[in-house]
């Protein structure tokens, strides 16, 4: 699989680059995301208001499924301030290329955003066995509670996030709402 992104970072690492990639849609180049260099090797990205390495891992398989986005590098004067990522590209994108199938996967079963979680107390209560990523996920319900804000504040990739809710949806541990439109 060949992710136009992935050329365009390695051309970058190669020129020594010190700047960003925009990711911009096509049509009316309004601003998706930001992947930023310092001396060729990526520093940090940005994408809504997610961590660095989850804004990056979703960049680029974002990029590679939607077909409208286009690539703008600007250089930019950047410093070790700036850096939010400290993995080698080549992890990265080895990291991409075994998740990117469970991504494509699981975004059919993402939830809308505007809906609400709640945890069950009958679940909390009982002796239910819980994996490492539904107790993040069970965590992070005590702080936010939208689906909106588990996937973009959660420390769980966005495959993640959606499988594990499956998974607590299954075992009855949780309950998602509508929330009223005012």
């Amino acid at each position: 699989m060949s992710f136009e992104i992935f050329k365009i970072i390695e051309d970058q690492a190669l020129l020594g680059f010190t700047g960003k990639i925009n990711l911009q849609v096509k049509s009316n180049s309004a601003h998706v995301g930001s992947i930023y260099f310092l001396d060729g090797k990526i520093i940090n990205a940005a994408l809504s208001e997610m961590d660095s390495y989850k804004s990056f891992i979703n960049l680029c398989i974002e990029s590679n499924v939607n077909k409208n986005i286009k690539f703008v590098v600007e250089p930019e004067l950047l410093t070790l301030i700036n850096k939010k990522i400290d993995i080698p590209f080549s992890v990265l994108k080895k990291k991409i290329l075994s998740v990117y199938d469970e991504y494509i996967k699981a975004k059919k079963n993402k939830p809308p955003m505007n809906l609400k979680i709640l945890t069950k107390t009958k679940f909390l209560n009982s002796n239910e066995e819980v994996t490492a990523q539904e107790f993040k996920l069970l965590c992070s319900l005590s702080d936010y509670s939208s689906v909106k804000d588990i996937y973009t504040y959660s420390d769980l990739l966005e495959y993640e996030i959606t499988n594990t809710l499956m998974s607590l949806r299954k075992k009855n541990a949780i309950k998602l709402i509508q929330v009223s439109k005012e």
